[in-house]
């Protein structure tokens, strides 16, 4: 017996959200790293705080190797068919003057 396991297009456009939604969470968590690293370092040019700049620099190397990682993951083509839904309903929205 076959495993049919079919959803709707409306569940799939919600998994579709919640998928850019997370890549989204997780792009901004690698933004906010670098700011941090970016901060830290810029504050401690001119102060010599040993004990703190090796394991900084530690985080700072496995945050990045991650952030490669994740870059070079293949990316869903989900993305085209969320925005061409999303050109729809604004458009939707500007010919009925809601927007």
């Amino acid at each position: 017996m076959k495993n049919s396991c079919k959803i709707s297009s409306k569940e799939e456009l919600a998994l579709e959200y919640a998928y850019l939604a997370a890549e989204n969470k997780v792009t901004t968590i690698f933004d906010a790293a670098e700011s941090v690293k970016e901060q830290f370092y810029h504050a401690n040019e001119n102060v010599s705080r040993k004990c703190f700049d090796e394991p900084v620099s530690a985080l700072c190397d496995s945050s990045e190797k991650v952030k490669v990682e994740f870059e070079s993951l293949a990316r869903s083509t989900l993305r085209g068919r969320v925005i061409m839904q999303l050109i729809d309903m604004f458009e939707v929205c500007e010919m009925s003057g809601h927007a």
